[in-house]
């Protein structure tokens, strides 16, 4: 996956860096964001009003700064997104919805069994999906058919989140044990990890890197981590060094 940096835009701030009609859309609980290349669109996913059941994606057209708020419904609470191809990905409660966006129109839903909550999701070339499960503790990867199997190796993460797929290896950004599944409060802090898909093996990225992590990439050898509860944006370097590049960023939650 290569992403470049005009493409990256922080969820919390697309709107504020938009311009135009963009400042305007209206959203509800905006959870995370993706860009879509086929249709020159970023998608926003909306957990919904907290008096109304389900949610719904937002779409942002940035060739003419349409914007439609409600694009397409039939979610229960999207959190995460990732784009391939024509298709959209949705990480969706206990499912993965997939969506063709050209079509506006959901084409395939795979419930995972057992699944409590999916927080992340990042997809590969050839459409296979890896979901995290925030309160389970679990990776799952969910093949094209909708077939779907527990990652190994993955028994040690501690409220996984946001992913993010470098070739075989999977970074995962942990928010720490769940204490509480309704607010999702957590009673430590979670980690950085890189999980190579075939073989399993889990490796940390620097131990000493600590927080409620929301969101991780990377990027020429570096890596980038949203942390939700303070806010910021932490470069991490491979030897464990660390930056805060941004601060300030409340409820931040997807890169």
């Amino acid at each position: 996956m290569t992403l470049r940096f005009d493409r990256l835009l922080f969820g919390s701030l697309i709107l504020g860096l938009a311009a135009g009609a963009w400042a305007q859309v209206p959203l509800e609980r905006p959870s995370a964001t993706a860009w879509h290349p086929a249709t020159d669109s970023w998608y926003v996913a909306d957990l919904g009003s907290q008096t109304e059941a389900g949610g719904w994606l937002a779409r942002l057209d940035r060739r003419d700064k349409r914007a439609q708020p409600r694009w397409l419904a039939g979610f229960r609470a999207p959190r995460a997104l990732a784009a391939v191809g024509d298709l959209l990905y949705v990480a969706d409660s206990d499912e993965v919805v997939v969506v063709d966006a050209p079509k506006a129109a959901i084409v395939a839903r795979h419930r995972i069994k057992g699944a409590r909550l999916l927080a992340g999701i990042a997809v590969s070339a050839e459409g296979e999906a890896y979901v995290s499960d925030m309160l389970s503790n679990a990776i799952h990867r969910v093949e094209k058919d909708g077939r779907s199997s527990r990652l190994r190796g993955c028994e040690g993460l501690e409220g996984p989140a946001g992913l993010f797929l470098d070739g075989e290896v999977l970074l995962v950004a942990s928010r720490g044990p769940v204490s509480d599944a309704k607010t999702l409060a957590t009673k430590g802090l979670g980690h950085l990890d890189a999980v190579n898909v075939g073989t399993g093996r889990v490796k940390r990225i620097g131990p000493s890197v600590r927080g409620r992590f929301e969101s991780v990439l990377k990027i020429k050898g570096f890596y980038l981590a949203s942390d939700s509860a303070e806010g910021t944006v932490t470069r991490v370097q491979a030897d464990g060094g660390l930056e805060i590049i941004r601060r300030g960023l409340r409820d931040c939650g997807g890169l």
